[in-house]
């Protein structure tokens, strides 16, 4: 069986496992397990983006609160702020890794100009290093790069989902 150059790593997997990835959809085109697996992993990436922004919104509110508190020298909500803080994490960094590492299309939609996709990929150029930022000065109580590492993640991961949920 000779597959084409082009395939995904998935389709290269089934391939070297003799399993045929061709299958007939539910619409009766052709399809490939890869591209079901991409729309499930883009699925499951926008799903962790709307929990993780709910997530980033409460860890606004906390965090005000702490250096609100800090101010005082009440440090109660540090706990609950570092452990929202890891969650949020966790679900940023899965739904970048869904998005990273889901295989790629099966038809090139290259479009000229400017176009919401690529708005979106532009702003992950700015959040994903902002929120890497954001938990390596965590460790540092007392730090403002924190907040303002934390801030821009916030305000480019909205522009990004803005650019998605606002299509042009």
């Amino acid at each position: 069986m000779e597959k084409s150059m082009s395939m995904s790593p998935l389709d290269a997997l089934v391939a070297m496992r003799g399993i045929e990835s061709n299958f007939i959809d539910a619409y009766g085109k052709p399809s490939t397990i890869a591209e079901g697996s991409k729309e499930k992993m883009l699925k499951a990436h926008q799903i962790l983006g709307y929990v993780t922004f709910a997530g980033m919104i409460a860890q606004g509110i906390l965090g005000g609160k702490l250096y609100q508190g800090k101010k005082n020298g009440d440090y109660s909500l540090y706990e609950t702020h570092k452990t929202v803080g890891k969650i949020v994490t966790a679900t940023y960094f899965t739904g970048a890794g869904l998005s990273l590492f889901s295989p790629p299309p099966l038809v090139s939609r290259k479009s000229e100009g400017i176009n919401n996709i690529k708005i979106h990929k532009v702003l992950a150029n700015i959040h994903v290093p902002a929120m890497i930022l954001t938990n390596v000065v965590s460790k540092d109580v007392n730090s403002d790069a924190h907040r303002a590492a934390a801030y821009t993640a916030f305000a480019s991961y909205s522009f990004a989902m803005l650019s998605i949920i606002i299509d042009f």
